[in-house]
């Protein structure tokens, strides 16, 4: 068995000092400020940090270890076998793949990439910012009606890309078969 390390063993002694001082608390009722400091605040000050700092250490491991794995390895259009790359060189890797063989892919790709989400992002940024406005003013139907208007853009914009990959493929499978 592995020997616990020094942040883990912080962690279960500043939160095992606060919680065996209640049952104390709650039988005398009333204590000292001094102890209260010493028993609960000062644990709690050191293991509310400790467990913010490993919580999100440990979130920012899995995500990288689950953005590694997005990379496709396969072709989307054709399922052809492409070498592989991570997520951040797949375009580099990938690339030369989809601008031979599916061209027409590519340059939609490419058009999309360029000129359409650089807007679209934009604009949707001034929405979820103009929404978050009216949170902070308590307008909470323009902040409901933005909110809304965003989520309702990602999903239109996350549906016009799988129908047009799809009519990608059914164009590739025609043009295969004929």
């Amino acid at each position: 068995m592995k020997r616990p390390s020094t942040l883990t063993l912080l962690l279960l002694v500043s939160i095992a000092i606060p919680i065996a001082f209640l049952p104390v608390w709650a039988v005398l009722g009333t204590i000292s400020p001094y102890l209260a400091f010493a028993f609960f605040i000062l644990p709690l000050l050191v293991f509310l940090p400790l467990f913010l700092y490993v919580s999100i250490r440990r979130t920012l491991r899995r995500t990288k270890r689950q953005f590694e794995k997005l990379a496709p390895t396969d072709c989307i259009v054709c399922g052809e076998p492409l070498p592989k790359a991570s997520l951040r060189e797949a375009r580099r890797v990938q690339g030369p793949h989809y601008e031979t063989v599916h061209p027409e892919l590519w340059r939609w790709s490419e058009k999309w990439r360029r000129r359409a989400l650089p807007v679209v992002l934009s604009t949707l940024f001034v929405i979820a910012t103009i929404a978050t406005y009216g949170l902070i003013i308590r307008d909470y139907v323009l902040f409901i009606i933005g909110i809304a208007l965003v989520g309702i853009s990602i999903l239109v914009i996350s549906w016009f890309q799988k129908w047009k990959l799809k009519s990608f493929k059914t164009q590739w499978k025609k043009s295969m078969n004929g």
